[in-house]
């Protein structure tokens, strides 16, 4: 019995749109194709978009607050730069090209102008001094050059600069 004109075009469009909507065959040549470009994809995310990825890796039971209240830190920091010195102070703005430092301390150390005689040991007088009592008047506010930055430190409640800050600032 012969088809109907009309219905073997549809027919035909139906097996048409079939073949045209045909999956490639998975060979070992084409799953290593799609493995590659899934890890560029991931790449070029990873790269455009790193803060994606900043907690893979994490313990989701333990977060950054759990392991800041473990530490019990102080709220100040140390910075050390790379021309040797230390400064302390509340630190913002850590991420940015030029950080600043406020409620500013560094150390100021003292040598004695004669050489002590030979039974005695010269030890440097080292004191905590609050940024803004220099001669030329600072504001106590230092905003640094990230470039110039070696490392930065984030003090401990019981740390040593940190109880001296409190019994300076117990003085004024």
């Amino acid at each position: 019995m012969p088809q109907e004109p009309a219905l073997r075009n549809i027919e035909e469009e139906h097996h048409h749109r079939k073949s045209a909507l045909r999956w490639p065959e998975f060979t070992p040549q084409n799953v290593l194709v799609l493995v590659l470009l899934l890890v560029l994809v991931v790449a070029a995310v990873y790269i455009l978009k790193p803060s994606w990825f900043k907690s893979v890796g994490v313990n989701p039971k333990e977060t950054k607050q759990d392991q800041k209240e473990q530490v019990k830190s102080s709220g100040y920091s140390a910075v050390f730069m790379t021309n040797n010195q230390v400064y302390f102070g509340k630190l913002s703005d850590s991420n940015t090209p030029l950080p600043k430092l406020r409620e500013v301390y560094y150390l100021r150390v003292d040598r004695p102008l004669q050489p002590p005689p030979a039974t005695e040991s010269a030890q440097p007088d080292v004191q905590l001094v609050k940024l803004g009592n220099e001669l030329h008047g600072p504001v106590d506010e230092i905003q640094f050059n990230r470039d110039q930055i070696l490392y930065i430190e984030e003090l401990k409640s019981d740390s040593r600069i940190v109880k001296a800050i409190e019994e300076f600032k117990k003085r004024k």
